[in-house]
């Protein structure tokens, strides 16, 4: 609804790989804020959860930053790091990319996550945009 907005800060050469995640209101005042190895930061549609990748855990993790809690999920291992997430129209799913093709129309690698049973799998696709369909 745009009363929060979403902050990731990456350190260009740093000695360690930390990031920061941090929710801050229009008026400037914080509302939550992770640090750590973070990659990416993914909304969900209804304003409540952030996705984003524990890369030194091998995690997605799905975090409510209102109520600081948060939801782990192992990932299936892959050679290249997973990206891209967007949440499904009621927030019931992820779909992440990684594992992209070598040569165009070759099959792309996809994660498909449940982050309510905390489960997650790889699909491979065409080399395509993912969308969702309404009522997924």
């Amino acid at each position: 609804d745009g009363s929060e907005v979403m902050v990731s800060a990456k350190p260009i050469n740093a000695a360690t790989p930390r990031s920061v995640l941090a929710v801050v209101k229009p008026n400037g005042s914080l509302v939550a804020d992770l640090t750590g190895v973070i990659d990416g930061g993914y909304w969900s549609n209804d304003g409540n959860s952030i996705a984003y990748f524990n890369d030194s855990a091998h995690q997605l993790v799905v975090w409510q930053p209102d109520s600081k809690a948060s939801r782990s999920i192992p990932l299936p291992a892959q050679p290249s790091p997973w990206y891209g997430c967007i949440w499904s129209p009621q927030n019931t799913w992820l779909a992440c990319s990684g594992g992209h093709a070598v040569v165009r129309g070759d099959p792309t690698t996809r994660l498909l996550v449940d982050p309510t049973t905390r489960r997650a799998g790889t699909v491979k696709t065409a080399d395509i945009p993912v969308v969702w369909l309404s009522g997924s």
